[in-house]
């Protein structure tokens, strides 16, 4: 299932038959994904990064991010990347390698952090817990890891609120609610305030990014659309008539240059209080 492959493959990119796949849609994403940069770079902003600070990067994927907020933190402050895939940890050491930053790359679980308590200044966690099996476990451990007035910041789209312009308003609505059934937690961006709060985390905010595409191919890197609606059809979600009607218009849309989807992704920050 190539859908369903691919966002697992996210949350166990070691154990996959092509690892570099992975390494190589990251690349793209920064290379080709507009909006991508967008949120990464509102993203860094939210960290309100300072000097001197302890900065953990959970899912840093091939360290790009984590070598923009080495560089914020100075000679006196460090960030830490941490991925649970030694492919990604090894590209990122490689993209790092010449350049003299306060940065490390390791291997790691962001259930099982190998750092002592109230250790870091700011947790950041991007595009990550849509792939975890268990969002509670994790965001715990974060938590655990972070100083008293700490910051966590967390950010991942919301495959719940996705709208693809077509004619099939029905198709449409299986379509996504399959999607984000088939992954670990397509819903997980708009759950996490709520469960900043349940674990009596303060000065919670969520901030919505709504971004319109309309060039399929910037938002094929991660949403191959025209493939994945026949995963769906075989999953008995669409049937094949309403996928080759789909297809069709979507497939012309796109030639005629009015393909227009939309989606929110939603970055949430909640600080650690003095007394947890």
């Amino acid at each position: 299932m190539e859908t369903n492959s691919k966002y697992i493959g996210f949350s166990e990119v070691d154990n996959t038959e092509d690892p570099q796949f992975f390494v190589n849609c990251l690349n793209e994403q920064y290379a080709k994904g507009s909006v991508h940069r967008y949120n990464k770079q509102r993203t860094l902003q939210l960290v309100d990064l300072q000097a001197g600070q302890t900065i953990l990067d959970v899912g840093c994927g091939i360290g790009l991010d984590a070598i923009q907020m080495a560089a914020q933190v100075g000679e006196i402050g460090h960030v830490f990347g941490v991925d649970n895939s030694q492919e990604m940890i090894a590209t990122a050491k490689s993209n790092a390698a010449h350049l003299k930053l306060p940065l490390t790359f390791q291997y790691g679980n962001i259930y099982q952090l190998e750092f002592k308590e109230n250790f870091f200044d700011r947790c950041r966690v991007d595009h990550t817990f849509q792939h975890l099996s268990d969002p509670r476990a994790a965001l715990r451990e974060l938590i655990r890891v972070t100083k008293p007035g700490g910051k966590i910041i967390t950010t991942d789209p919301d495959h719940d609120s996705l709208i693809i312009d077509t004619p099939y308003a029905e198709v449409n609505l299986r379509f996504i609610r399959f999607r984000s059934d088939h992954m670990q937690q397509g819903g997980i961006a708009h759950q996490l305030y709520s469960l900043c709060k349940e674990f009596d985390l303060i000065d919670v905010h969520a901030e919505p990014l709504t971004h319109i595409y309309t060039d399929y191919e910037e938002k094929k890197i991660t949403s191959p659309y025209l493939a994945e609606i026949w995963v769906a059809q075989e999953y008995g979600a669409v049937t094949r008539e309403e996928a080759e009607k789909w297809t069709a218009y979507l497939q012309k849309s796109i030639e005629e240059d009015r393909f227009m989807c939309m989606q929110t992704y939603i970055i949430t920050t909640a600080v650690k209080p003095g007394d947890m």
